[in-house]
């Protein structure tokens, strides 16, 4: 770190993880935290494990914890310390136009089906004006992103609890990004610290923009502006890795920063035990979305396959979660192209639980991590808690790969076919060990001592 706040912080961290220091010596003292995250349990969202984690173990370091989120659910299983406050997102333009899309497709049956393919691809191309128009349409729908609609509502939630009870820090959470508008909203006129927690930068979320001619430079400064006006506004800006950090750092000089690693919350994980499915598994849990891609992991097994083909019919890959379209047809194209389609099973977005015990049964966990230089997976953090061998596929020097080292996990870059290949015939050989564990600790109990020295840092009184 080159700011000369940030050693202090990180200081201050080290010293509550030992027991020492302000955090330690305050504990008794209760203070009251108000979390405005989009995504929280029980919704399933991984982006929700971080303040879930946080906020269930910051209770027992004395906080009142109080979280307004959009996830609906049973709050049977949120933690009882932790009062959540559901703010329903309002029906959006963006709703209204893909419902009735929706409904125009099922009234078309097939052949609407197809004339709406055939408009797709023609609006696509780029010797057509329709495709960057549409698109520019599709993103001022949405902007700034998934939050709209619910901004104004949980911002007025927000400020109806700071008349309510006085609370000693705001934190938002993002992404989706416009968490951090309505803390902004809900503090103005208010001496609360307000800290914005920033899970993924908010720019590099919006570099798709940069495809399309019409309208990507409007959305782009757009989203400057507001970055300015919230780093102004906030107290602190807090990220969740040192990369990220070092670059708020070097962008935003005036800007104080931290950063609070992710982690896991160990309790109700399944233990791993000798039950493995079929065949030798490599699994991966997630979502595919930006660069993430299956091509090293492709490539290396069609080697595999050409040199050692009966070894290769044992091993299979399974893949777990959300994929959208595009991503859908680049894996589907890459399978029948490479003929690994045997090789390969899809089972589609699962329930937490049952994505949990298929990593559990699997010899190697799959983390994607490429063209991500400043995030760093949570799924990480899951695989290495279960014990599970893992393989993390990034570039060198990114901060999933200096994080993968760091815990004792298996890093490849993303070009390197022959390091796959070499890890498969590890894998058919019995050479891959059995089990791994984190070098580091990595459970949200451990962490929630940093946390709570950033908190108490912010303090007025």
């Amino acid at each position: 770190m080159r700011s000369s706040s940030v050693p202090k912080v990180v200081e201050a961290m080290e010293a509550a993880e030992q027991g020492t220091g302000p955090a330690a010596n305050a504990r008794a003292e209760p203070r009251r935290l108000l979390v405005i995250t989009y995504v929280f349990p029980p919704d399933g969202a991984v982006g929700g494990l971080r303040w879930a984690g946080f906020s269930k173990y910051l209770a027992r370091r004395g906080w009142e914890i109080h979280v307004i989120t959009a996830a609906h659910g049973d709050a049977n299983t949120v933690p009882s310390s932790v009062n959540r406050h559901v703010v329903t997102r309002r029906r959006t333009l963006n709703d209204v136009y893909n419902g009735a899309a929706r409904s125009i497709r099922s009234r078309a049956g097939g052949g609407g089906r197809k004339l709406l393919t055939a408009k797709t691809a023609a609006s696509s191309s780029p010797s057509l004006p329709i495709g960057p128009v549409r698109q520019f349409l599709r993103n001022a729908l949405v902007f700034p992103d998934v939050g709209r609609g619910w901004i104004q509502r949980a911002a007025a939630a927000a400020r109806r609890l700071l008349r309510e009870q006085r609370f000693d820090v705001v934190v938002s959470s993002g992404p989706p990004h416009s968490c951090h508008i309505v803390g902004l909203l809900a503090t103005l006129g208010s001496d609360t610290p307000f800290i914005m927690d920033m899970r993924d930068p908010w720019r590099q979320t919006h570099k798709n923009w940069s495809a399309y001619p019409t309208g990507a430079g409007w959305f782009e400064s757009v989203v400057r502006v507001i970055q300015v006006v919230l780093f102004r506004r906030a107290r602190m800006v807090l990220v969740n890795t040192p990369q990220f950090a070092e670059r708020m750092e070097r962008e935003h000089p005036n800007v104080s920063v931290a950063y609070v690693r992710n982690g896991i919350d160990l309790d109700g994980l399944p233990d791993r035990t000798d039950v493995r499915l079929p065949g030798l598994t490599l699994s991966y849990i997630g979502t595919l979305y930006v660069g993430r891609n299956f091509s090293t992991v492709l490539n290396g097994l069609q080697s595999l396959r050409k040199e050692r083909p009966t070894a290769a019919s044992n091993v299979r890959v399974h893949v777990a979660g959300h994929m959208d379209a595009p991503n859908q047809a680049r894996l589907d194209q890459a399978l029948r192209a490479l003929g690994l389609s045997d090789l390969v099973e899809l089972h589609g977005p699962l329930p937490r639980r049952e994505a949990l015990e298929l990593l559990c049964q699997s010899h190697v966990a799959l983390v994607l991590a490429q063209e991500q230089p400043m995030q760093i997976p949570a799924k990480l953090y899951e695989c290495i808690a279960l014990a599970v061998p893992t393989l993390v596929i990034t570039e060198a020097g990114s901060a999933a790969a200096l994080e993968a080292e760091r815990l004792g996990a298996m890093t490849l870059d993303p070009d390197d076919v022959d390091g796959m290949r070499a890890i498969l015939d590890d894998l058919v050989d019995g050479k891959v060990p059995t089990r791994m564990l984190a070098r580091a600790p990595i459970s949200y109990e451990a962490l929630a001592a940093r946390m709570d020295t950033v908190l108490r840092g912010q303090l007025t009184t």
